[in-house]
């Protein structure tokens, strides 16, 4: 398709480089992908629902501390009201977009515009990815919507990258 540079597949994901985003999304759409599930492919509410009340009948949990006597006091009770509430399971679903761009610099530095809830995480895999030591790599969170400062009309989250030292060369800022 035009503007299609490259599909990468890998054991676990498929992913398109394109000259654009639409072009690479557009392109991703036609990729016929057959994915194992693995072993939790057939979770579901109930499934979920199920593990947690196993999990509070258990009697080997380790406890952090007791405080009271709450069998005795609910058998003390003159009245005890019992109700159960539930709520189905939620994807964990972010407000940023699920992608990522790293340029390595001729300079033989990377920096990395990401969307993370773990900066040091993703900064250990990047350096790991190029073969580069953790101090010529920089991480950027990308977010929408809030953030710290402005770049190119994304917003981004610490302007500092994780733990790289020193100025961060696209923000400018410690």
């Amino acid at each position: 398709m035009r503007g299609v540079r490259k599909i990468v597949r890998e054991r676990d994901f498929v992913a398109v480089v394109a000259d654009n985003w639409w072009r690479a999304n557009e392109a991703l759409k036609k990729v016929r992908i057959e994915w194992d599930a693995g072993g939790n492919g057939a979770a579901s509410n109930a499934s979920i629902a199920t593990m947690f009340e196993d999990g509070l009948v258990q009697q080997t949990l380790p406890q952090a501390r007791r405080v009271g006597d709450a069998a005795a006091a609910l058998a003390a009770a003159a009245r005890v009201i019992e109700a159960e509430y539930r709520s189905p399971y939620l994807n964990h679903a972010t407000m940023e977009p699920q992608t990522c761009t790293a340029w390595l610099k001729p300079d033989g530095f990377l920096e990395v515009w990401t969307s993370t809830q773990n900066g040091e995480a993703s900064l250990a895999a990047a350096a790991e990815a190029a073969g580069l030591p953790p101090e010529k790599v920089e991480v950027h969170k990308m977010m929408l919507g809030g953030g710290f400062g402005r770049r190119g009309g994304r917003r981004t989250s610490s302007a500092k990258a994780w733990p790289s030292p020193g100025r961060c060369r696209a923000c400018r800022s410690r």
